[in-house]
């Protein structure tokens, strides 16, 4: 790779950490074949409307140098993955899933908003509920009394 690429390259993802939400970031423990990392790709894009790559750790130590994920540099050791996507949640949970089922990848860290966070973090993002599941539950409850009161009105109007 030249140094033009390798400049485009580093430009590239800078431009991805910073208009992404969520940066996490995976170990990959061996044997992770090209159809399984094409799978994790999909994947990502489609449940998370994200990014699933893998680049060179020196290339992507100077990205993070003056952003928001700067923090991450010093878990860019061996072979790292890098899911970037704007829904935290979507996100934790489509890697998380790859990672039980395959078990070939393993979530060392990651960034949100502006806060560096622990593997611990993004497990409890991963077991959250999706922000549809929550809006739906939330008309559910507000919706709730008034199904109660035609319940009551047709109980009385039966009789």
């Amino acid at each position: 790779m030249n140094r033009i690429a390798k400049q485009e390259t580093v430009e590239r993802i800078r431009a991805l950490f910073e208009s992404s939400e969520v940066v996490i970031l995976a170990h990959n423990k061996g044997g992770l074949t090209v159809s399984a990392a094409n799978n994790v790709r999909k994947s990502i894009k489609k449940e998370a409307d994200g990014k699933y790559f893998v680049a060179k750790n020196t290339l992507m130590k100077i990205a993070v140098k003056g952003t928001r994920c700067e923090s991450l540099s010093e878990l860019l050791t061996g072979p790292v993955s890098v899911v970037c996507a704007s829904e935290p949640t979507t996100a934790a949970k489509a890697l998380m899933k790859f990672c039980k089922d395959g078990g070939r990848l393993e979530v060392i860290g990651g960034v949100i908003g502006q806060e560096k966070v622990s593997v611990e973090h993004i497990n409890m993002l991963a077991t959250l509920p999706s922000l549809d599941e929550l809006r739906a539950k939330l008309l559910s409850l507000v919706q709730e009394p008034a199904r109660r009161i035609a319940r009551v009105i047709a109980l009385h109007s039966e009789k």
